[in-house]
């Protein structure tokens, strides 16, 4: 994942369904990066707005602004948030923006997947 590199350490991982076969394996995937780059598996919050029930990934932008809105809320929110397609990336942004934080300052948005012809990843950050 793009934000171990840019030095995030804890992280948000928000699927419309975790409990699918892209949500499974891109979770597998932040795990393996994690592990990588020596951080424990704890380091990821699987947000609460990561619904097992089946959503359409064209579906995902409610779950994915539901979880956003509550990372901050614990003892050590993620700077990073990895989303699994475009359409809960853009959920991410709002609750994230509804938390009262900024896209790219307060927290990085990593997207892996894509609803239409677009790169695969892609990260929405700001240079500090």
């Amino acid at each position: 994942m793009g934000g171990v590199q840019l030095g995030h350490r804890r992280f948000g991982f928000v699927s419309g369904s975790i409990g699918g076969v892209n949500g499974s394996e891109r979770y597998r995937g932040l795990l393996r990066s994690l592990e990588s780059a020596e951080l424990p598996p704890e380091a990821v919050i699987v947000c609460s707005g990561a619904s097992t029930d089946n959503v359409d990934d064209l579906d995902a932008a409610e779950p994915g602004r539901a979880a956003a809105r509550e990372l901050p809320e614990g003892p050590e929110p993620p700077t990073a948030t990895m989303a699994i397609n475009d359409g809960c990336a853009l959920g991410v942004c709002a609750g994230v923006r509804d938390a009262g934080q900024e896209v790219g300052w307060d927290v990085s948005v990593v997207v892996r997947g894509s609803t239409g012809p677009a790169p695969a990843r892609r990260e929405v950050r700001r240079v500090k």
